[in-house]
């Protein structure tokens, strides 16, 4: 049985200039019971970057692409859902379109379909490295 938790999502639509490149900007604000965890599923959808602060993500893509705790997700473009496993966390995400893509990213998408990446260790993705170092800034203090 799963714990209880709750969940928060707030969409962002893109500047005009910027929507052949974007879906969607995203924050999820996941609350789980302490030391609890839920699962779900990723729809099959473009490629997605994700931004984690908090409880580090587990996922599973089709084929048997895992990925363990990093706080900067890529899902390839997928044609399967992608399982992830977390616990309470605030998550930024971007959808990226095939042109956005090309544009930001630049290697063919179709060596990175339906799979999890690790976004800080891969180099087709250091452009947007500085914003899982910096995205959340200093965890809050709960004693403040």
């Amino acid at each position: 049985m799963q714990p209880e938790c709750h969940v928060q999502v707030q969409f962002h639509a893109p500047p005009a200039e910027l929507r052949r490149y974007f879906t969607t900007f995203y924050l999820v604000e996941l609350t789980v019971a302490a030391g609890c965890r839920v699962t779900d599923h990723l729809h099959p959808e473009w490629a997605n970057l994700r931004f984690v602060s908090g409880d580090l993500p587990d996922a599973e893509a089709h084929g048997g692409t895992v990925l363990s705790h990093t706080n900067f997700c890529v899902t390839g473009p997928s044609s399967h859902t992608v399982r992830v496993e977390q616990g309470s966390a605030r998550m930024w995400g971007i959808g990226l379109l095939p042109l956005g893509w090309a544009r930001f990213v630049g290697v063919p998408a179709v060596q990175y379909a339906d799979s999890v990446i690790d976004g800080n260790t891969h180099p087709a993705f250091s452009a947007f490295t500085p914003l899982a170092a910096t995205l959340f800034g200093a965890e809050p203090d709960p004693a403040a």
